[in-house]
Formats: C-alpha cells, sequence, structure tokens
C-alpha cells in the first residue's frame, strides 16, 4: 500500500516480478507487528503464490487491479481509478461520434491518437496496456462490440447509439 501512495505518475503498473523486487528492497518498519504482537524482521520471506493472494485480496477491496494481457501475463495496476477514468473517457469519446453511431475507433485507440488526460506523464508501454485492459473490460462485459468497416475497426456502444431506425423499410 505505501508503493500505492506515491504521487508521481511513474511505474503505476508492475509485474509480478518487478512487485517482489520493491517489496524485497523495501525497509521493513520495526515498529511493525503481525497479529500476535511480534515485531517483524528483515528476513521475511513468502512465495510469489502468497504475493499475488495477497495481490487478489486488495484487488477485491480495491485497492490495486490486477490486469491480464491476451497472454496470460499479469501486471499490478497500483491506481484503479486510472482504469475507470479512462474508460469512462473512451465512452464519452464515442457518445461524441459525428453520426451519432456511439462508435470510437479501436485502431485509432491503440495509436494512441486521442490525446486521453489519464495517460499523461506515463510510459507508453503502460499507457498501451492501460487502453488494453479498458477495451478488453468493454468487450468482457458485453458493453460494447467490435466491428470493421473498411480497413478500421470499430469499438460500437449500443446504449450510445442516438440514431433511430427510418421509417420506410425500404430506404437505403
Amino acid at each position: 500500500l505505501s508503493l500505492k501512495e506515491k504521487t508521481d505518475r511513474k511505474g503505476v503498473l508492475v509485474s509480478p516480478v518487478e512487485l517482489r523486487k520493491l517489496l524485497e528492497s523495501s525497509a521493513v518498519d520495526d515498529k511493525a507487528t503481525t497479529d500476535n504482537q511480534q515485531p517483524i524482521t528483515d528476513n521475511w520471506t513468502f512465495t510469489d503464490a502468497e504475493m499475488m493472494t495477497a495481490v487478489g485480496h486488495l484487488d477485491t477491496h480495491g485497492y490495486v487491479t490486477v490486469l491480464r494481457n491476451a497472454a496470460g501475463e499479469q501486471t499490478i495496476l497500483f491506481t484503479p481509478d486510472l482504469l475507470v477514468n479512462l474508460a469512462a473517457s473512451i465512452m464519452l469519446l464515442a457518445d461524441k461520434n459525428p453520426r451519432e453511431l456511439g462508435a470510437v475507433s479501436e485502431t485509432e485507440l491503440l495509436q494512441g491518437q486521442y490525446p486521453f488526460d489519464e495517460l499523461k506523464g506515463l510510459e507508453p508501454r503502460e499507457a498501451q496496456t492501460l487502453l488494453d485492459a479498458a477495451i478488453l473490460r468493454f468487450l468482457e462485459h458485453n458493453i460494447c462490440f467490435r466491428d470493421t468497416f473498411n480497413d478500421d475497426t470499430l469499438l460500437i456502444f449500443p446504449s450510445l447509439i442516438k440514431q433511430k431506425r427510418p421509417l420506410q423499410d425500404d430506404a437505403p
């Protein structure tokens, strides 16, 4: 949690290996005690499974978010509100579609053509991971679907479509 409280926007995403290194290099507070009131010593050890179980508990309570990529690799996001705000910004962008179709270009999103405030100050790898995670969550929860139009892949948000079907069925 002390790693999460950093005020700069550097290192908001870490792999489990990086997290282990950060935890091992951090100084252990001499005044900290365990549940049975014994002081924690500098030689505390834990397995990767135990560490990820603890991270999972933090994820359950909203302190961090565990992201998975297509290859199944895990990344820990120290600021979960960043992902929520990015997803909201993507929804607002789709809502402002000039043709009122509730769509946004996934290709342009992934190429970083939209200047989202949430991504400012992040490393390109982190920004890309957050964009991927937001899109994946939209698709997993059926908030949007993908459709291909010409050479572009669009994310269509049905709840944001404002156009009505023409009254005449024979209208093109």
